[in-house]
């Protein structure tokens, strides 16, 4: 019953939250406030659920990021997201300086990361974004190699490239599914920066894949890791049509035979069965 007429019993409420002076009464609707901010954020109804986000924080106690912290904290990171759904980027960043400011760990931090990540993406201010996604990675502990640091990225990829001897595509499929925290944070990250690395800092990218892949291995798949897998194997790919390009004299035709056969030996060299994909399609 309470779902069903959630809206009506909030507003209601709302209407007399003056009158509430009774700090558990006073909870109870900040709780019910962000219900319903949630339920209409689901809903697409942006400008309702703003109301009553805004509401829900009104209501918050002036110490409420000590003796409040977790309903605080969930308040304002929903209401973040709702700035970012309607395009109040200013919004955005005015409460994402105030959540980080006083969060508690890296964990509660992430949806805001990925967030700014987001925004400075949409902006097109794609370096902002990387610095962002850089800063995350940090307190995650990766270090984002700037300046195009070969010697970081050669690394990573040749770490890789020892994980991976000996190891076929089935087992790649089964591995465990990741559990642990931190490591997917890190994913999460690495995620929300594909598409501003791929445009503002393309040569990033065969660290971005080897570490995704790198961390598969390691901990377990997550949904994520399918992003990098098709990142490294992106690499893998121009690395051979950057070779293909080398032994073409003039563009001529056989060109293409070239691309295609790199293509075909990266098939062949993942040594993966049409059983085993077949199996994990259907």
């Amino acid at each position: 019953q309470l779902e069903k007429y959630l809206f009506d019993l909030v507003e209601n409420f709302n209407k007399a939250r003056k009158l509430i002076k009774e700090l558990e009464r006073k909870e109870t609707l900040i709780k019910l406030n962000l219900e319903a901010g949630i339920k209409a954020k689901n809903a697409m109804a942006y400008d309702a659920a703003k109301i009553y986000l805004d509401t829900g924080i009104e209501l918050l106690n002036p110490h409420c990021w000590q003796n409040q912290y977790q309903l605080t904290l969930n308040l304002y990171t929903t209401k973040i997201e709702i700035a970012y759904l309607k395009g109040d980027f200013q919004e955005v960043e005015e409460k994402a300086q105030i959540v980080l400011e006083n969060a508690q760990t890296i964990f509660d931090k992430i949806e805001i990361y990925k967030i700014q990540i987001a925004v400075k993406t949409t902006q097109s201010n794609l370096l902002d974004a990387i610095m962002v996604g850089k800063n995350a990675l940090a307190e995650l502990g990766i270090t984002l190699p700037l300046n195009a640091d070969k010697t970081a990225i050669r690394r990573e990829l040749e770490n890789l490239e020892r994980q991976l001897e000996g190891v076929n595509i089935e087992e790649l499929i089964n591995l465990p599914v990741m559990t642990d925290t931190r490591v997917k944070a890190i994913m999460q990250i690495w995620w929300r920066l594909y598409s501003s690395i791929f445009q503002g800092m393309p040569e990033l990218l065969p660290f971005q894949g080897s570490t995704m892949v790198s961390l598969s291995l390691r901990f377990g798949n997550t949904p994520i890791s399918a992003v990098g897998y098709v990142i490294y194997g992106m690499v893998l790919c121009t690395f051979f049509g950057v070779f293909a390009v080398a032994l073409t004299p003039n563009g001529q035709w056989y060109s293409w035979a070239i691309y295609g056969g790199a293509i075909f030996t990266v098939i062949l060299l993942s040594r993966v069965s049409f059983l085993s994909l077949f199996k994990r399609v259907i």
